[in-house]
C-alpha cells in the first residue's frame, strides 16, 4: 500500500511538472516573439546609441528594474545584445537560445541539445546577472572549457562594459584579482576550494555568503580571502555537477604528525610480513574486508605483543593490521601507485593519471609507503570540507543548462527548489539512438563492440568508444 502511495505520488509530480513545463514553454515563445519585435529598432541603433543603451541596462540591473514582472526593459536589453553578438562575435542567437536565456534569467534549469549553443546561452546571462554589480560565476566542465568560453566571448563582455577572467589551476594559488572580474569562469572543484580556504582564512566555522560579503566590504579580502562573495552562478553540465557529483565533498587538509600511527604502521607491517594470504586470512574482493581464518587468529594472538600500547585494543588493531594486509595485497604498485623520488603517487584507476599531492586517508597512505619502502609522510588532518550541494545552496542565484536533464526533474527540485525545461531542438535531430543490447558474457560483449567498430571503420565512419578504466580501453586497443 505504501509504495503505490508512492508510486502515484511520483507520478503525480512528474505530471505537475509536465504540465507546468509546457506552460512555461508557451510563456517564453512568447516573449522571445517580443524580444524578435524588438530587434529591427536594435538593429539600426549606431554604437553611441548601443553604448548608451547599455548604460540604461546597467543602472536598471543594479537597481533590480531589469528583473521586475514587466519586462519590456529586458526584451530591450536581450534585443540589444542579440545584435552586439552579431556584431562582435559574428554570431546571432536563435529563439531557442534566447528562450533558454529567459529561463535561466529565472533561475531554472534547461535541457538544450548539443550544438545549439549553450556557450553564447550561458555568456548572455552571465551579462545580465553580472549588470547587478554583484560577483557572478559560470562553473564549466572542466578548465579548457573556462578557458575557451572566456576567451571566445571576451569581445562581447569588453563591449558590455564588464570583465571577465578564468581560474588557472597552473597558477600557484587563486589570486584574489581574478575574482574582482565581473564575470568569473571556473570548476566547481575551483570555486568550492578557494571558498573553503577563505573559510579557514576568516578563522570561524563557517563563511555563508552573507559573511564573506561583509569580510570583504571591510577589507579584509585584500590580505586574506579570495573571493568578494556569493551571489549568482550559472552551471554547465548541470546534471553531472548537481546531482552526479553533488554529494561527493570536497576536502582540504593538512600534514599532521603523528608519531603514534607511524609507529604502529611500521609494526603491523612485521606482524604481517609473518601471515600468508588464503592461510592465514582471505579478502572479500568486493569491500576489501579482511577475514581471518582459525589459524590466523592463533597466529596473531602469537605476534600482537610487538604492536605499540596504543593499537593494543581490539578494534584499533583489527584496523591497522587491514591497511597492513591491504597496503601488500590489494593496492599495488605500478597499477594503483607508482613511486617517483621517494614518494607514493597515486593512479586514477579509471583514467591512469597520476594524482600528485593526494593521499589515502586514515593510516592507509602510510601502510602503502611502508610496504614500498619509502619515507613515512605524516598523516593528513581534515582542515574544511563541504559538499557541492551545500555549496551551490549558498548562491542568492542559481542557474545552468545541459544536453541530459531527462528523468532527474524531482531530484532537482527536491535538491535545489529549482524547476528544468526541456527546449525543443531548433532542428530536427539526426542522431540515432539504438536499442540496449544484452549479451550472455563479458567476452560476448567486447567482441561485438570490436565488431561495430569494425562496421563504422569500413564505412569511413569515426567511432568514440568510452570504457569504465584503463584496463577495458588497453584490451579493445589490442582487440583491434
Amino acid at each position: 500500500e505504501v509504495r503505490r502511495e508512492y508510486r502515484l505520488a511520483s507520478h503525480l509530480r512528474i505530471v505537475c511538472h509536465r504540465l507546468k513545463e509546457r506552460y512555461l514553454l508557451r510563456h517564453y515563445r512568447e516573449q522571445v516573439s517580443a524580444i524578435n519585435e524588438r530587434a529591427s529598432w536594435a538593429s539600426q541603433l549606431d554604437d553611441s546609441e548601443i553604448d548608451a543603451a547599455l548604460s540604461t541596462f546597467r543602472a536598471s540591473a543594479r537597481s533590480n528594474r531589469l528583473f521586475q514582472k514587466d519586462r519590456d526593459l529586458l526584451y530591450q536589453a536581450l534585443a540589444v545584445l542579440k545584435e552586439l553578438c552579431s556584431r562582435e562575435l559574428g554570431q546571432r542567437p536563435y529563439d531557442v537560445q534566447l528562450l533558454c536565456v529567459l529561463a535561466m534569467v529565472d533561475c531554472q534549469l534547461v535541457q538544450l541539445a548539443p550544438g545549439e549553443g549553450k556557450t553564447l546561452g550561458l555568456g548572455l546571462v552571465s551579462i545580465l546577472f553580472a549588470w547587478c554589480g554583484k560577483p557572478c560565476h559560470v562553473v564549466t566542465a572542466n578548465e579548457y572549457l573556462a578557458k575557451r568560453d572566456v576567451i571566445e566571448l571576451k569581445p562581447l563582455f569588453e563591449r558590455c562594459e564588464l570583465t571577465s577572467c578564468y581560474l588557472d589551476s597552473g597558477a600557484q594559488q587563486s589570486q584574489a584579482s581574478e575574482y574582482a572580474a565581473n564575470i568569473v569562469y571556473g570548476t566547481s572543484n575551483q570555486f568550492l576550494a578557494d571558498y573553503l580556504k577563505d573559510t579557514l582564512s576568516a578563522g570561524q566555522g563557517a563563511v555563508n555568503r552573507l559573511n564573506l560579503t561583509v569580510s570583504y566590504l571591510q577589507g579584509k579580502s585584500s590580505a586574506t580571502l579570495k573571493m568578494r562573495g556569493l551571489h549568482s552562478v550559472i552551471i554547465d553540465e548541470a546534471d553531472s555537477i548537481l546531482i552526479d557529483d553533488a554529494t561527493t565533498p570536497l576536502i582540504i587538509s593538512g600534514p599532521h604528525p603523528d608519531p603514534q600511527l607511524q609507529r604502529g604502521i611500521l609494526a603491523a607491517k612485521e606482524i604481517v610480513d609473518h601471515l600468508q594470504s588464503g592461510e592465514h586470512y582471505w579478502i572479500d574482493a568486493v569491500h576489501r574486508e579482511v577475514k581471518y581464518t582459525a589459524e590466523g587468529e592463533l597466529r596473531l594472538e602469537s605476534l600482537l605483543d610487538t604492536l605499540p600500547p596504543l593499537w593494543q585494543h581490539p578494534d584499533r588493531r583489527r584496523e591497522i593490521l587491514q591497511q597492513a594486509i591491504q597496503a601488500r595485497d590489494v593496492f599495488l604498485q605500478d597499477h594503483h601507485y607508482i613511486i617517483d623520488d621517494e614518494k607514493i603517487v597515486i593512479v586514477d584507476e579509471s583514467t591512469g593519471r597520476l594524482m600528485p599531492g593526494r593521499s589515502w586517508s586514515n593510516g592507509l597512505h602510510q601502510a602503502v609507503e611502508a610496504r614500498a619502502g619509502v619515507p613515512l609522510t605524516d598523516p593528513n588532518k581534515i582542515l574544511a570540507r563541504m559538499s557541492f550541494q551545500n555549496y551551490f545552496k549558498l548562491y542568492h542565484r542559481m542557474a545552468g543548462a545541459s544536453g541530459t536533464l531527462q528523468n532527474i526533474e524531482s531530484e532537482i527540485y527536491f535538491n535545489y527548489r529549482i524547476h528544468t525545461i526541456r527546449t525543443p531542438p531548433r532542428l530536427p535531430p539526426k542522431r540515432i539512438i539504438h536499442p540496449y543490447r544484452a549479451f550472455p558474457n563479458a567476452e560476448a560483449k567486447w567482441l561485438a563492440v570490436v565488431d561495430e567498430v569494425l562496421q563504422c571503420h569500413k564505412r569511413r565512419i569515426p567511432v568514440l568508444v568510452g570504457t569504465r578504466n584503463i584496463k577495458d580501453s588497453e584490451k579493445l586497443d589490442f582487440a583491434l
